[in-house]
């Protein structure tokens, strides 16, 4: 097994307890680490495509969320479908800039899903 993935993948959304707050979109990032069973062929077709990665993430754009924890959810259990060779995911999102009582550069979640089986 072999841990491929890409970090610091931004891109906008919407997502926040308060109305007011998922009614702007504002710049999230995203890290996404896998767990492959890598074949060792040397093909893509033996390991996961990062650009397939990407663009189940950059679909999100615009769709709107309560909590970070959904977000991340729906992205680890994308990744996991993408392929029977991804056994696991660890997403971690980072809401840049949150409006907290206190500035801080960005809030966080991480989830973690694994393939059954």
């Amino acid at each position: 097994m072999v841990n491929v993935g890409v970090r610091g993948l931004r891109f906008m959304g919407r997502v926040g307890w308060q109305e007011e707050e998922r009614r702007m979109s504002r710049p999230l990032l995203v890290d996404v680490e896998i767990g492959v069973d890598y074949d060792g062929s040397g093909e893509l077709s033996g390991t996961v495509d990062l650009e397939a990665v990407v663009r189940t993430v950059t679909t999100l754009e615009g769709k709107t969320f309560r909590l970070l924890e959904d977000l991340a959810n729906v992205v680890a259990g994308a990744v996991v479908g993408l392929s029977p060779r991804v056994r696991w995911a660890r997403v971690r999102v980072h809401k840049l800039s949150p409006p907290l009582p206190s500035p801080v550069d960005a809030e966080f979640v991480e989830v973690v899903c694994e393939r059954d089986g």
